[in-house]
């Protein structure tokens, strides 16, 4: 009766863990929808109610869901017997601790305590998370010996609270009789990062190394013992050991890419703030090698485009024309992690001759840089030696958060420790920003190095940010918003709207026959890279998709053109040749050699240049062979030869996509053999058979939000003999107007039936009909003949 309250009646049964968690069942974490580091309260009987931290219980699935585990040893401290019958409440608001009071029970568990200080730091989070007043623990020294510990006090003053990385626990002494007076002295000693691993969800038991424990923090308790009695000498911090950055990547260029690969997808790569490299030959949709990547930092800038150059020249020659400052400066270069996959393969550039390999930039990194996606960046390896940040700001970069300083310097420790974990994690340049979890929301901050003072710092210098060298007295926080200037945006790569695969039907095979052309072209696959390398780009001629007015080639087009954005990373160019009719034969030219350099550029890519013949029309008549309009034709048409065979010759990735209503509707030059095959590819669209109509006509009916498919469409398509894609397209709009005359307006879907096509198709002529002979034969038939 209490579960909708959040309150769930369970057994307790003790077990031989050595720990001090509750291990709860799977069905009983999904009903009380708990979160990670969540504690619960416990109560039954006349006991007092004791707060506890939660694992999920090793057992197979299927047990008892009210079933909960629990330390033999602590259960019997806290007064439970084995099968005790209870009650278990989430507790929502759990503080974290910053100091806990602690004195062992008798003076053989000081003893004890005192001897093994060193092992019990790093263990001690894998046993217990969560304390409250008056609590005795057990808590286990190497596995094998168990000592009892009280909970003297909190601080922060509350009931129940969370241990913490960076929580001090003091240790008062227990000493035995005669052999000292110093049972009031407390011993403190620092659960610093390196000492405390995180504790996993089976809570088990963190190893001990050297590497781990060279952070600082305290070695045993004798000796802070006695620098608490004597006073003898001031504390130093530790200077923790300085990495070094590898040389790995030589200077560089890379191109952007505008999605991560599948590599990167089955991986937990958290640090948002590392940039991934990848050679030239990558297979995009490869598995996970295995192995761990080589990790280093680089000096990362955008790298202008020719047009961009161009632009930036002419503004600089404006300017120092009006007598002001050319501004013709270098791009802004930052400090980056840089995540090196397959770092022995990227030597150089590809044949190509522009990128050496690809970069996966994450989305805030790239936002925050202004990178766009297929860009080009250039990476430099880092150089400088490294120095040990001794004081850090920190200032949000989002106005007045609701954390406290104090909050955040606690938020940004914590975030510290975590990292220091990951191989050169905690390397930083002068000036970064950091994104913290704070109380209900995300906090990013801006970053700032004061300590070490800037003296002649190169720009690629580096800071080690050591959790045993920063504290929250070295961390000071500004609470004003910093000020970001609103940056103009650079020249934009060209994202046109695109259809889905899965919006059109009928065509699958067609999509599968031109998408393994433009693979080939591109090298995509393994094999094509083997085996189709004398082919790359236009080498291999281009793709001429044809098909009648209305038939769905610009359609086709412009889904193979999706579809090897989504799984090639291929930048696509789209040209509408319709647009540029009237125009002259330069400015064609001059669009035409734009579209070429920017695909060049972001290689590789693939041009749609949609209804070419309208452009580069076939002359109709012997006597329009030698007029104004077949002469501006001829121009354009030779003119775009030119700009395929220099594409051709910098064996550059660019496949190329024309369409028209027929390969004879295109200039001659385009299509007869002149030496080399311009065009190698061919895909007719020939009229859709009944099963292609009716699913044509399915999915023309999906892509209406509005729109019920409750109806059998075989009989529709039966009645459409002749229809082409966009004859079915106005079919569909007619039925829907039928029906909305027939039944008015609703607001639920609506659901044509066979009377609305009925009526649709009542006196309807399609367009691609138009002028054709649809009379039957009059006069005698074949049922006349045969006497």
């Amino acid at each position: 009766m209490f579960s909708n309250q959040g309150i769930q009646a369970v057994r307790v049964v003790f077990n031989n863990t050595k720990n001090c968690f509750l291990h709860l069942p799977s069905k009983l974490v999904a009903h009380l929808s708990l979160n990670e580091n969540q504690a619960l309260e416990l109560s039954w009987g006349n006991g007092s109610p004791v707060f506890l931290s939660w694992t999920r219980s090793r057992a197979s699935s299927s047990q008892d869901a009210h079933r909960v585990e629990l330390c033999r040893q602590l259960g019997e401290t806290l007064g439970l017997r084995d099968g005790e019958q209870g009650f278990l409440r989430p507790c929502h608001q759990v503080s974290s601790l910053t100091q806990v009071f602690v004195e062992p029970l008798s003076s053989d568990d000081w003893e004890i305590l005192e001897l093994h200080s060193s092992a019990l730091e790093q263990q001690l989070l894998d046993q217990i998370r969560v304390v409250f007043q008056g609590a005795v623990l057990p808590v286990w020294v190497d596995n094998h010996t168990v000592i009892y510990i009280r909970v003297a006090s909190l601080a922060p003053h509350v009931p129940y609270g969370r241990l913490e990385q960076f929580t001090e626990l003091a240790v008062s002494p227990k000493i035995r009789a005669g052999i000292g007076a110093l049972a009031e002295s407390f011993e403190k000693f620092s659960n610093s990062p390196a000492n405390l691993l995180p504790s996993s969800s089976e809570a088990t038991a963190a190893s001990s190394s050297p590497e781990s424990r060279r952070w600082g923090g305290v070695a045993d308790l004798k000796s802070l013992f006695r620098h608490v009695t004597k006073s003898s000498y001031d504390p130093i911090k530790e200077q923790p050991p300085v990495p070094n950055v590898p040389a790995i990547l030589p200077d560089s260029i890379y191109r952007v890419c505008s999605t991560p690969p599948d590599a990167l997808c089955t991986v937990n790569h958290a640090n948002a703030a590392a940039i991934h490299t990848f050679p030239w030959s990558f297979c995009w949709n490869a598995a996970p090698r295995g192995g761990q990547s080589a990790v280093t930092y680089g000096r990362l800038s955008r790298v202008l485009s020719p047009r961009e150059a161009r632009d930036k020249s002419k503004q600089a020659a404006e300017k120092r024309k009006h007598g002001g400052e050319s501004g013709a400066s270098e791009e802004e270069a930052v400090v980056v992690r840089v995540v090196c996959h397959c770092a022995e393969t990227q030597a150089g550039p590809n044949e190509g001759g522009i990128h050496s390999g690809r970069v996966w930039i994450p989305q805030p990194l790239s936002s925050k840089l202004h990178i766009q996606p297929h860009s080009t960046v250039r990476i430099k390896p880092v150089k400088s030696t490294i120095k040990v940040a001794t004081s850090v700001h920190l200032q949000p970069l989002s106005p007045q958060p609701e954390e406290t300083d104090e909050e955040i310097q606690t938020a940004f420790l914590s975030w510290l420790h975590t990292q220091s974990h990951e191989p050169l994690a905690c390397l930083t340049p002068r000036c970064s920003s950091v994104l913290l979890h704070g109380n209900d929301e995300k906090l990013e901050l801006a970053l700032t190095v004061l300590r070490p003072e800037p003296l002649n710092d190169p720009p690629d210098q580096l800071f080690l940010l050591a959790p045993s060298v920063l504290q929250k007295g070295d961390v000071q926080v500004d609470r004003r918003t910093v000020y970001r200037p609103a940056v103009t945006s650079s020249e934009e790569a060209p994202n046109p709207e695109l259809p889905s695969p899965h919006t059109l039907g009928g065509i699958d095979e067609l999509i599968g026959t031109g998408f393994e052309f433009i693979s080939n072209n591109l090298l995509a696959g393994l094999l094509s890279g083997q085996l189709c390398t004398p082919g790359r780009g236009l080498k291999g001629g281009a793709l001429l998709v044809t098909g009648a007015k209305g038939s769905g080639k610009s359609s086709l087009s412009r889904v193979l053109c999706r579809k090897s954005r989504d799984d090639l990373d291929a930048h696509v160019e789209v040209v509408d040749c319709k647009k540029l009719q009237g125009k002259r034969a330069d400015t064609v030219r001059q669009i035409l050699q734009d579209v070429f350099e920017q695909a060049e550029w972001r290689q590789p890519s693939v041009i749609l240049l949609d209804d070419l013949d309208h452009l580069t029309r076939a002359p109709t008549s012997p006597e329009h062979e030698h007029g104004p309009e077949a002469l501006l034709q001829q121009h354009i048409a030779q003119g775009l030869k030119d700009l395929v065979d220099e594409v051709v010759e910098h064996s550059s990735l660019v496949s190329l996509i024309i369409t028209s209503q027929s390969e004879l509707s295109l200039h001659p030059s385009l299509t007869e053999v002149q030496g080399s095959h311009y065009i190698q590819g061919f895909i007719s669209i020939q009229p859709p058979d009944q099963a292609q109509r009716s699913e044509i006509l399915h999915r023309l009916i999906l892509k209406k939000s509005f729109l019920s498919d409750a109806l059998d469409l075989g009989a529709v398509a039966k009645e459409t003999e002749g229809y082409t894609a966009q004859d079915l397209a106005l079919l569909v709009e007619r039925a829907t107007h039928a029906n909305a005359t027939r039944t008015g307006p609703t607001d639920q879907a609506v659901c044509l039936t066979r009377g609305d096509f009925a009526e649709a198709l009542n006196r309807f002529t399609p367009p691609s009909l138009w002028g054709a002979d649809l009379h039957p034969p009059r006069g005698v038939g074949l049922e006349r003949v045969g006497g």
